[in-house]
């Protein structure tokens, strides 16, 4: 078993080469909500799921020689203790919620999941936060991701859409310089 998952990630890995080889960078966020019990690598709880997140650490940056990726971890929307694997193997922390709200809760427990300052992200998200709520109240996601379907179209109007995307506090990729010369 255990040979059969180094080469389960070893195939990632290979293809995770090729975007390194292209100076890609990757935001990388396997194993994601691991603290529920719905995905087989969270169901060992939080010792066996810290020993594989460092396995899968280790096998691709010291092992497979992978610089480009940013390891983003990512939290349901449970708020368990116990789960970080350390500061030294993550450089990005996130958490999934689909209800309505900024996610309060959800940030400042991740902000204290880590000992060093580092981003926090919204990775998974229905309806989209409202920065002005967010500014006012300190919430800093570094970044939302609307999961697709009906949590784009039925959990936010059209209206509510430009207004986000229009708002100074967000930034999208059209606003972005490049970063690649063609």
């Amino acid at each position: 078993m255990y040979e059969g998952l180094l080469s389960n990630l070893d195939v990632v890995a290979n293809a995770l080469k090729e975007l390194q080889d292209a100076d890609i960078p990757v935001l990388f966020r396997p194993l994601h909500e691991f603290d529920g019990a719905w995905f087989w690598w969270g169901k060992g709880g939080p010792e066996a799921f810290g020993k594989l997140w460092r396995l899968m650490y280790d096998r691709y940056v010291n092992f497979h020689g992978l610089h480009n990726l940013i390891w983003v971890l990512g939290y349901s929307h449970e708020l368990h203790e116990g789960w970080y694997p350390g500061d030294d193997v993550v450089d990005v922390i996130g958490g999934d919620a689909y209800s309505e709200g900024i996610h309060e809760e959800l940030y400042h427990f991740l902000e204290h999941q880590t000992t060093k300052h580092m981003p926090i992200c919204h990775h998974e998200n229905g309806p989209i936060p409202d920065p002005a709520e967010m500014i006012a109240k300190k919430v800093d996601w570094c970044w939302f991701l609307t999961w697709h379907t009906i949590h784009i179209h039925e959990q936010n109007t059209p209206e509510y859409i430009h207004y986000i995307y229009n708002h100074p506090y967000v930034i999208t990729l059209e606003s972005l310089p490049s970063y690649y010369k063609a």
